[in-house]
């Protein structure tokens, strides 16, 4: 980007020398155009053998469907489409999880960092106060990841 800018920077210098004076606002906002116009066209040459554009038509309620996805991910359609389609060829055996299933997970994810900070600070005051024994924290430990499978258990159902 440093590069382009200085691009710009000299044209609009070579402009200045060969007029004797500095160009307009209006004349440096062309320029701009101007220059941008041109990088893009050679950018597009330059990559066009390294990607390939793809077009996906739906019918219009599919298309409502899609689009109404795409907000609920806050991701636009192209990378949301772009996304699925990479991690389907990657994972094929991978199913899309529905919102409610989405939203039960990450809920449990919340959950089990609670659990864990909890056990975490009950660990470090346990032994800064040196109520435990290691065989106390491994069997207290022990109740917690128990409880810990009980509520993945109950709340994983899909």
């Amino acid at each position: 980007m440093n590069n382009l800018k200085q691009s710009l920077s000299s044209y609009i210098d070579n402009y200045t020398q060969l007029n004797n004076q500095s160009p307009s606002d209006e004349e440096i906002t062309k320029f701009k155009k101007e220059f941008w116009k041109k990088y893009y066209r050679d950018y597009y040459h330059r990559t066009k053998k390294q990607k390939k554009v793809l077009k996906i038509t739906f019918n219009q309620k599919d298309a409502e469907i899609f689009n109404q996805y795409c907000k609920t991910k806050n991701k636009s359609g192209v990378k949301l489409a772009k996304e699925i389609i990479i991690n389907h060829i990657k994972n094929p055996n991978q199913q899309i999880l529905s919102n409610q299933t989405e939203q039960k997970l990450q809920d449990l994810i919340i959950q089990i960092r609670r659990i864990g900070n909890n056990i975490n600070q009950q660990t470090k005051l346990a032994h800064q106060k040196g109520f435990l024994t290691y065989e106390h924290t491994f069997n207290q430990t022990l109740i917690r990841l128990s409880e810990l499978e009980d509520i993945i258990l109950n709340n994983v159902s899909e």
